[in-house]
């Protein structure tokens, strides 16, 4: 009976340190990488706002062979959507909130049971092409704050590759 005591003991202590560390995160991300492309705004807008595209230049259709992707809707521009599943990435979906064409670009990405973030992106206008920001924000729920300061650790790299793909494949 005393084996079980200090088991809940020691159990209720370290769910207690976990929320109190928890509670002391700062649940906001965000993570930016930017990129030149040699072509125009317009061009570079209209790839990155055809979901079909993606898997052409997203790291993480490489990093994952179970993904597979759906395209139930529209595939491109304002209103467009697609979905993934995924064995080892688990499953979510993403849809075109506002698109400005040569512009910008915002997206609401949906991770089934883990919560949702907003994609931004940006195209400026260079003297030879155009300057890509992709961006990822959003606030993690409480039990995964935890992660939110390895965010960018963990999602700039496969911004970097998605960036460096989606130049080899426009120019």
């Amino acid at each position: 009976m005393k084996a079980l005591k200090t088991i809940g003991i020691v159990l209720a202590v370290v769910a207690g340190t976990f929320v109190i560390y928890n509670a002391s995160i700062d649940p906001h991300y965000d993570v930016n990488r930017s990129l030149e492309i040699q072509a125009s705004p317009q061009a570079v807008s209209q790839v990155v706002s055809d979901f079909t595209s993606w898997p052409k230049w997203s790291a993480w259709f490489d990093k994952d062979s179970t993904m597979v992707a759906a395209f139930p809707g529209s595939t491109a521009g304002e209103g467009a959507t697609y979905s993934w599943t995924s064995e080892m990435s688990g499953n979510g979906s993403m849809e075109i909130l506002d698109y400005k064409e040569g512009k910008s670009m915002t997206t609401a990405i949906t991770f089934d049971g883990m919560g949702g973030s907003t994609g931004n992106w940006r195209f400026e206008a260079t003297e030879t092409g155009t300057l890509v920001t992709w961006g990822f924000s959003g606030d993690m729920p409480f039990f995964f704050r935890f992660m939110a300061p390895n965010m960018e650790q963990a999602v700039a790299p496969d911004f970097e590759e998605g960036l460096n793909k989606l130049k080899k494949l426009i120019e």
